[in-house]
Formats: C-alpha cells, sequence, structure tokens
C-alpha cells in the first residue's frame, strides 16, 4: 500500500512543479509584453504576481532546513510558506496597482490578480496537503 501512495504522490508534485514553472514563464513573458508596449505601471503592478509559483517552486527547500529547526514537519511549513507568499503577493500587488491611474482599470486589475494568486494560492496547499495523507 505504501509503494502505491508513493507512486501516486511524486507526479502529482512535480505536476505542481511543472505548472508554477509555466506560470513564472508566462508571467514574464507578459511582463516583456508590457515594457515593450512602454506599460511599466502595469508591469510593475503585474509583478507580484511572480511571488506565489516562486515561493511554491523553493518552498520544498526551504522546509526542508527549517524542519531541522522546528518542531513541524516539512509539509507543514511548506504551507505556511505559501499562506504567507500569497499574503506578501496580494499586499504587494495592493501597493503596485496604485501606479494604475484609471480608477475602473485598477479596481478590475486588483480583483483579477488577487483572484489568481488565492486560487493558486488554494490549489497549491491543497495539492500539498493531499500529497501528505497519501504519503
Amino acid at each position: 500500500m505504501h509503494i502505491l501512495g508513493t507512486a501516486t504522490t511524486q507526479p502529482t508534485m512535480s505536476g505542481m512543479m511543472f505548472a508554477c514553472w509555466s506560470i513564472v514563464i508566462v508571467l514574464i513573458a507578459m511582463l516583456v509584453v508590457f515594457m515593450r508596449a512602454e506599460k511599466v505601471n502595469y508591469a510593475v503592478a503585474t509583478s507580484p504576481l511572480l511571488i506565489q509559483p516562486l515561493m511554491y517552486v523553493v518552498s520544498g527547500r526551504l522546509a526542508a532546513w527549517a524542519a531541522m529547526v522546528l518542531p513541524l514537519g516539512a509539509v507543514d511549513i511548506r504551507v505556511i510558506l505559501n499562506v504567507i507568499a500569497a499574503l506578501v503577493a496580494c499586499l504587494l500587488l495592493g501597493l503596485t496597482a496604485q501606479r494604475i491611474a484609471e480608477k475602473r482599470a485598477r479596481r478590475v486589475f486588483f480583483g483579477c490578480c488577487t483572484g489568481f494568486i488565492l486560487l493558486l494560492a488554494v490549489a497549491l496547499i491543497i495539492n500539498l496537503l493531499g500529497a501528505q495523507t497519501l504519503a
């Protein structure tokens, strides 16, 4: 039974890692497009979206190091790091979105980006907790 659980756990984790790297690549492409279109305000406002997927990528290594010091498991630490990343990203998004001049565009932009961050955080955390229960 343990072997079956391990076999289903690994592809799920690597699948989310692949998804996060894909999101990072697409977001960097968006930043380049905004910069080339001379929409620097949108490029700056979009940059906090990188925090959540990048944290998922590095949280595995950070959690392994922190688990040696803290009385928590590595998965628990990864969940905490991803929640903190989502909060920081939303806060920075609020600050950087102020650079968008038009009020309506700023509100729509902020709402969509916050929704993206929160949905991504929930998906990543559910994946981490699901992998923990299978292991």
